[in-house]
Protein backbone atom coordinates (compact mmCIF):
# COMPACT_ATOMS: atom_id res chain seq x y z
CA UNK A 1 0.00 0.00 0.00
CA UNK A 2 1.35 3.37 -0.93
CA UNK A 3 1.61 6.42 0.97
CA UNK A 4 -1.25 8.47 -0.93
CA UNK A 5 -3.58 5.26 -0.62
CA UNK A 6 -2.74 4.85 3.28
CA UNK A 7 -4.23 8.76 3.39
CA UNK A 8 -6.72 8.06 1.53
CA UNK A 9 -7.98 5.48 4.44
CA UNK A 10 -7.01 7.33 7.06
CA UNK A 11 -8.76 10.99 6.14
CA UNK A 12 -11.43 12.48 4.58
CA UNK A 13 -10.48 12.45 0.53
CA UNK A 14 -11.22 16.66 0.32
CA UNK A 15 -8.41 17.05 2.95
CA UNK A 16 -6.20 15.21 0.72
CA UNK A 17 -6.91 16.57 -2.35
CA UNK A 18 -6.87 19.92 -0.97
CA UNK A 19 -3.37 19.44 0.60
CA UNK A 20 -1.81 18.00 -2.55
CA UNK A 21 -3.16 20.73 -4.52
CA UNK A 22 -1.60 23.17 -2.32
CA UNK A 23 1.62 21.07 -1.38
CA UNK A 24 2.42 21.28 -5.55
CA UNK A 25 1.76 24.93 -5.31
CA UNK A 26 3.87 25.56 -2.65
CA UNK A 27 6.74 23.34 -3.43
CA UNK A 28 6.52 24.88 -7.25
CA UNK A 29 6.75 28.38 -5.85
CA UNK A 30 10.20 27.61 -3.60
CA UNK A 31 12.84 27.84 -5.93
CA UNK A 32 12.10 31.47 -7.45
CA UNK A 33 11.38 32.63 -3.51
CA UNK A 34 14.89 31.05 -2.81
CA UNK A 35 16.84 32.78 -5.96
CA UNK A 36 15.32 35.61 -4.93
CA UNK A 37 17.16 35.86 -1.99
CA UNK A 38 20.04 37.06 -3.20
CA UNK A 39 18.31 40.53 -4.01
CA UNK A 40 18.82 42.95 -1.72
CA UNK A 41 14.77 44.35 -2.13
CA UNK A 42 13.50 40.78 -2.49
CA UNK A 43 15.29 39.13 0.25
CA UNK A 44 12.88 39.92 3.53
CA UNK A 45 9.90 39.20 1.60
CA UNK A 46 11.11 36.04 0.31
CA UNK A 47 12.02 35.29 3.42
CA UNK A 48 8.45 35.67 5.07
CA UNK A 49 6.88 33.72 2.11
CA UNK A 50 9.32 30.90 2.58
CA UNK A 51 8.56 30.98 6.38
CA UNK A 52 5.25 30.97 5.66
CA UNK A 53 5.23 27.82 3.29
CA UNK A 54 6.95 26.08 5.21
CA UNK A 55 5.11 26.63 8.48
CA UNK A 56 1.68 25.81 6.10
CA UNK A 57 2.98 22.91 4.97
CA UNK A 58 4.66 21.37 8.25
CA UNK A 59 1.17 22.22 9.86
CA UNK A 60 -0.71 19.97 7.01
CA UNK A 61 1.87 17.51 7.57
CA UNK A 62 1.68 16.80 11.35
CA UNK A 63 -1.95 17.11 10.87
CA UNK A 64 -1.36 14.21 8.12
CA UNK A 65 1.21 12.18 9.84
CA UNK A 66 3.83 12.58 7.07
CA UNK A 67 6.85 12.97 9.43
CA UNK A 68 9.63 12.92 6.81
CA UNK A 69 7.99 16.31 5.45
CA UNK A 70 6.96 17.68 8.95
CA UNK A 71 10.77 16.76 9.71
CA UNK A 72 12.12 18.68 7.13
CA UNK A 73 9.62 21.50 7.21
CA UNK A 74 10.39 21.93 10.83
CA UNK A 75 13.92 22.00 10.45
CA UNK A 76 13.46 24.94 7.42
CA UNK A 77 11.22 27.03 9.82
CA UNK A 78 13.92 26.95 12.02
CA UNK A 79 16.72 28.27 9.87
CA UNK A 80 14.59 30.69 8.16
CA UNK A 81 13.52 31.72 11.81
CA UNK A 82 17.33 32.31 12.43
CA UNK A 83 17.65 34.12 8.95
CA UNK A 84 15.13 36.67 9.93
CA UNK A 85 16.47 37.31 13.34
CA UNK A 86 20.08 37.61 11.96
CA UNK A 87 19.65 39.67 8.63
CA UNK A 88 20.13 43.48 8.94
CA UNK A 89 19.32 47.10 6.58
CA UNK A 90 21.61 45.76 3.38
CA UNK A 91 21.22 41.53 3.39
CA UNK A 92 21.13 38.92 0.98
CA UNK A 93 21.54 35.53 1.37
CA UNK A 94 24.28 33.94 1.56
CA UNK A 95 25.54 31.03 -1.22
CA UNK A 96 25.69 28.50 1.42
CA UNK A 97 21.96 29.09 2.38
CA UNK A 98 20.45 29.41 -0.95
CA UNK A 99 22.35 26.50 -2.08
CA UNK A 100 21.13 24.22 0.98
CA UNK A 101 17.46 25.35 0.72
CA UNK A 102 17.95 24.30 -3.48
CA UNK A 103 18.29 21.29 -2.14
CA UNK A 104 15.55 21.83 0.24
CA UNK A 105 13.12 22.32 -2.57
CA UNK A 106 14.40 19.21 -4.60
CA UNK A 107 14.05 17.24 -1.41
CA UNK A 108 10.10 18.47 -0.92
CA UNK A 109 9.34 18.10 -4.59
CA UNK A 110 10.55 14.47 -4.25
CA UNK A 111 8.26 13.59 -1.53
CA UNK A 112 5.39 15.34 -3.72
CA UNK A 113 6.13 13.30 -6.44
CA UNK A 114 6.16 10.28 -3.53
CA UNK A 115 2.77 11.04 -2.28
CA UNK A 116 1.35 11.81 -6.20
CA UNK A 117 3.04 8.26 -7.20
CA UNK A 118 1.72 6.33 -4.48
CA UNK A 119 4.94 5.18 -3.65
CA UNK A 120 5.22 2.80 -0.45
CA UNK A 121 7.43 5.40 1.17
CA UNK A 122 8.85 8.79 0.93
CA UNK A 123 12.87 8.72 -0.52
CA UNK A 124 15.52 8.88 1.67
CA UNK A 125 16.67 12.02 2.66
CA UNK A 126 19.32 13.84 0.97
CA UNK A 127 22.06 13.69 2.83
CA UNK A 128 23.99 16.76 1.99
CA UNK A 129 20.42 18.41 4.04
CA UNK A 130 22.68 17.38 7.21
CA UNK A 131 24.87 19.95 6.67
CA UNK A 132 23.47 23.07 7.86
CA UNK A 133 24.60 26.25 6.81
CA UNK A 134 26.96 27.87 9.04
CA UNK A 135 26.74 31.67 7.51
CA UNK A 136 23.48 32.65 6.52
CA UNK A 137 23.50 36.21 5.12
CA UNK A 138 26.09 38.19 3.96
CA UNK A 139 26.13 42.20 3.65
CA UNK A 140 24.88 43.03 0.16
CA UNK A 141 27.14 46.33 -0.05
CA UNK A 142 30.45 44.23 -0.18
CA UNK A 143 28.96 41.46 -2.52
Amino acid sequence: MGILEQLEIDYDLDIINEFMTHFNVMTTALEPLIIGLNNEQNFPMNLQELFRIFSNVHSAAKFLKLDDVERVTRLCMSIIGDTMEEHGDHNIASTELIDWLLLIADQLNGYQKDLEYDNEAFRPLNPQIIKIPQHLVIDATTK
